[in-house]
């Protein structure tokens, strides 16, 4: 059949059919390596933004324990009143149960680099005897404050 088809085709057609398979190979090997390259660089933001945001919450949470107790109150309602702030940060004695943002590879990236950040950073295990520390995501439509 395949030789039918090449006696039957003409030197053009020959010439022609090689150029579109080979342009198609090209296309599909460098759009695979962008896909690389893009999903490579995806990652690196979030891992960025990961860090980003636990040394921000880190960072609110040792501005709060530092200020007087008396004081609290009112920058909170300050807080509030400027329209808050991008995340929350909850310290409870009890877990407050949340709807969390369904697991995707983003969402694992992120609490991975989070935990990872935030042992590194406050030089303490998210685990001990005393302390549980709970890293979860949830849409800002749906927190219960």
């Amino acid at each position: 059949m395949i030789k039918k088809l090449s006696r039957n085709m003409s030197l053009r057609y020959r010439i022609l059919l090689i150029l579109v398979i080979g342009i198609m190979g090209t296309q599909a090997l460098s759009y695979g390596v962008w896909r690389y390259h893009e999903k490579q660089l995806h990652v690196s933001v979030i891992d960025k933004v990961s860090q980003n945001i636990v040394y921000r919450m880190l960072s609110t949470v040792q501005f709060f324990t530092s200020l007087p107790s008396e004081y609290r109150h009112i920058v909170l309602d300050q807080l509030r009143q400027m329209d808050g702030t991008r995340f929350y940060v909850s310290f409870n004695q009890e877990q407050i149960f949340q709807d969390a943002i369904r697991d995707s590879d983003d969402k694992l990236i992120t609490e991975k680099t989070s935990t990872t950040f935030f042992q590194t950073t406050c030089l303490i295990p998210l685990y001990t005897s005393t302390l549980l520390i709970l890293i979860n995501y949830e849409y800002i439509s749906k927190i219960r404050v």
